[in-house]
This record gives C-alpha cells, structure tokens and sequence, in this order.
C-alpha cells in the first residue's frame, strides 16, 4: 500500500474531494432518472381507483342507513299518528332532508362511483366489472329511482294541506308507494356496498 494514502495531508487533498465529487455525482444521477422517469402511470391510475372505490362503498353504506332508517322508522312511527299530523311531520322530514349534509352525501357518492366506475376500466387490474355493477347499481337503482319516483311523490305531498280530505287520500297513496321505492332505493345502495367491496379487495389482491 502506498504510504502517501495513508498520509492525511494527501487524504485531504486528493482522495476525500475525489469521493465527495463521485457521491454528488450519484445524487445527481439519481435525480435525473426520477424527472425522466417519473412513477408509473398505470400505478398512480390503481391508487385513485382504490381511493375512489373505498369512498364509494362508504357513501353507499351510507346512503343505504339513511334509507334503512325512513322504512323501518319514520314511516312506521308517522303511521301511528293522525293522518294531519302524519301529513305535516313528513312534509316536515322532507323539507329539513334537503341539506347540505344529505345531498352532499347522495350527490358525492354518485359522482365518486362514476369516478371509480372509469377508473376501475382504465386501470384493467382486479374486478373491474364489478366496480362498474356497484356504481350501475348506485347511480339506476338509488339516483334515478329517487328523481323519477320519490321525488315526484315528494313534491305531490307538499302541496296538500294536511287536514284536507285530498290530503289523506294523497297520504294513503304515498305511504304505500313511497314506501315501496324506498325499499328498492335501500337494497340497491347496499347491494351496491357490498359489490364494490368485494371488487375493490380482488382489486388489492390484483
């Protein structure tokens, strides 16, 4: 071994700048590979896909409570009460549901399964037919079920007065009707739940 490398005066001079200059060197290149090969696209397309599914399958599960909670208790509680009092409790429930709260929740939820439904085709790993059954099932069986059928129903019930003979005659009609298509709404945005669940695991799994 050559003594002048074990000589600190030459240590300094020649070989620590030498190693600091091929360290700075690496880094350097290393930077450069990254700018030049930013992370894969189709793994970015994977991670907003779970996202957006998780989020969709909470809102569904969600959705389906609220629902859930209108056929087994609001309207079984509002059948015990006089038919004008029944009458003006939902047109009540009706008006105060309309919040940002509620539609931020069925609005938000419709949207986040358009968005997992596209990014679940564009990604092409896991089940991505069934994220697009979860998001159908949503989107038919809870949002336009809703605009075509309660909605309509709704707005029906809020022009009667609640102590006239049309408003009983119109609460006999929506009671039963209403009901009905809520119980669709309710199974629809669970069955939704639970298919988006099951493909967002085969998603995880790959």
């Amino acid at each position: 071994m050559d003594d002048r490398t074990s000589n600190p005066a030459f240590r300094a001079l020649f070989i620590l700048p030498f190693r600091a200059t091929v360290d700075d060197r690496a880094i350097l290149d290393e930077r450069i590979t990254d700018r030049e090969h930013p992370p894969n696209r189709p793994v970015v397309i994977e991670r907003a896909s779970s996202v957006a599914t998780t989020v969709s399958a909470v809102g569904c599960g969600s959705m389906a409570g609220v629902l859930l909670a209108f056929s087994v208790s609001v309207l079984p509680g509002l059948a015990t009460l006089p038919v004008p009092d029944a009458i003006a409790a939902m047109q009540r429930f009706n008006a105060a549901i309309l919040g940002p709260v509620f539609l931020g929740l069925f609005f938000g939820t419709a949207v986040s399964c358009t968005l997992a439904a596209i990014l679940a085709v564009s990604a092409g790993r896991g089940s991505p037919l069934l994220v697009v059954s979860g998001a159908v099932l949503y989107i038919l069986g809870c949002v336009a079920i809703t605009a075509v059928l309660n909605v309509p129903l709704n707005d029906t019930l809020a022009g009667v007065d609640p102590g006239s003979a049309a408003g009983a005659q119109v609460w006999q009609n929506f009671t039963d009707t209403w009901t009905r298509w809520n119980n669709v709404r309710t199974i629809a945005a669970t069955a939704a739940c639970a298919v988006l669940i099951v493909g967002q695991g085969r998603s995880a799994l790959g």
